[in-house]
């Protein structure tokens, strides 16, 4: 038989688990007001798909799909995905506002203890705005609407989030970009509007957003030169300018942005990469592809010893390839297919991804011995062109 002190602990042990497990079986009770709340808002969507069919005023709404509460009974999460997050679900099912609807999603605003909101492909097919009401949810603070379908303008009401720490808006309908207001969005980490049919970034007063670490304006109707303003972001990841209609040299003020580790500006029209590029002392990645930049590889870049990848490929550059450039430490992906480098590849290159996705030298005029630590490179990585080039993995040098 055990000591006095030993049954002591293990009947503490037991009750501690008898404990949690009454806990976890039991979910709190949803708040009145929130269930009313849920209950407005579904009975204004089409529903074919039968997601929310769970969701009944006879039930409790903290085991709703797509609803979590905390221990108050208070809504903290409204996650409602596309139909993959149904496996269920007909080919053909989705959720989608009714049409002729006014303040479609307003009822949402009495969610007080909201703190995420997630609608992916919740479709409000263009004939909506976003809920203004949403800008009166003190604790939310990640809005997510991906895929909606929404209408601008933003309303001017998300500036009040004071909490708010992640705003993705992808793929809905905002033309004249991001308003004054969300430069009072003191939280914000990550911005996301890519595929708004934006004609414009919008307001300066974004650069105000001081704890901002991803910024992404991609798939939008920009034109123009790229905001030299935008130096002033103080961005500790990416920003992301890909599929616009960008025209000019890329501005060296964007390495002003002194914690920039990404820049990513692919499909547009912008010429020249600066040579102010190698202020950008933390910048990891540099992804420039489908271009129209000319000009040589700057040798700018050999000063960014953390430099991990360079994607250029599909341009007009030209020129011999720096050997410096071996010296990058950390260099892994190394991407210049489809221009018009000529010479030879430097001995020091190397070793890269074996992945001809990320490490492509093919499509341009370069020439000689393939240095040894390319060598297990696949052909596909060289060819076609490079006529003059040789050795492993191609027929050996004469």
């Amino acid at each position: 038989m055990g000591s006095p002190g030993q049954l002591t602990w293990v009947f503490l042990l037991v009750a501690l688990t008898s404990a949690l497990c009454r806990g976890s079986s039991a979910a709190a009770v949803c708040n009145v007001v929130d269930k009313q709340a849920l209950l407005t808002f579904k009975s204004q969507l089409i529903d074919n798909g039968k997601f929310l069919d769970p969701w009944k005023a006879t039930t409790n709404c903290c085991t709703w799909p797509g609803v979590t509460c905390n221990s108050a009974g208070r809504v903290t999460t409204l996650s409602l995905l596309d139909t993959f997050a149904f496996p269920n679900a007909p080919a053909d099912a989705q959720l989608k506002v009714k049409p002729g609807l006014k303040g479609a999603g307003s009822s949402l605003g009495a969610l007080k203890a909201l703190k995420r909101l997630e609608f992916r492909n919740v479709v409000f097919s263009f004939a909506y705005p976003i809920p203004r009401e949403l800008g009166s949810l003190p604790a939310l603070t990640d809005l997510v609407l991906i895929g909606t379908q929404c209408i601008g303008p933003i309303p001017a009401e998300l500036g009040k989030l004071k909490s708010l720490s992640t705003l993705l808006l992808d793929g809905n309908r905002f033309p004249d970009g991001i308003p004054d207001a969300l430069g009072d969005l003191a939280s914000l980490t990550s911005l996301q509007v890519a595929n708004n049919q934006m004609k414009k970034i919008g307001s300066e007063r974004i650069t105000l957003l001081k704890n901002l670490q991803a910024f992404d304006v991609s798939t939008n109707l920009l034109s123009g030169p790229i905001p030299k303003w935008l130096g002033k972001l103080t961005l500790s990841d990416y920003i992301q300018l890909g599929q616009n209609q960008f025209s000019g040299p890329i501005p060296g003020e964007l390495c002003n942005i002194r914690g920039l580790k990404r820049i990513i500006i692919f499909e547009t029209k912008v010429t020249a990469i600066p040579p102010q590029i190698g202020n950008c002392a933390a910048l990891e990645e540099l992804v420039l592809f489908d271009n129209k930049i000319a000009g040589k590889l700057p040798l700018e870049l050999a000063k960014l010893k953390k430099l991990q990848r360079i994607s250029v490929s599909r341009n007009q550059m030209s020129g011999p390839l720096p050997p410096a450039l071996g010296d990058l430490p950390l260099l892994r992906e190394f991407d210049i297919g489809q221009n018009k480098f000529s010479g030879p590849i430097p001995a020091n290159y190397g070793p890269f991804d074996e992945d001809e996705l990320s490490t492509n030298f093919s499509g341009n005029q370069l020439s000689g011995p393939i240095p040894k630590p390319l060598s297990n490179l696949r052909v596909a990585v060289f060819r076609p062109g490079n006529p003059g080039l040789c050795g492993a993995p191609l027929p050996k040098c004469k």
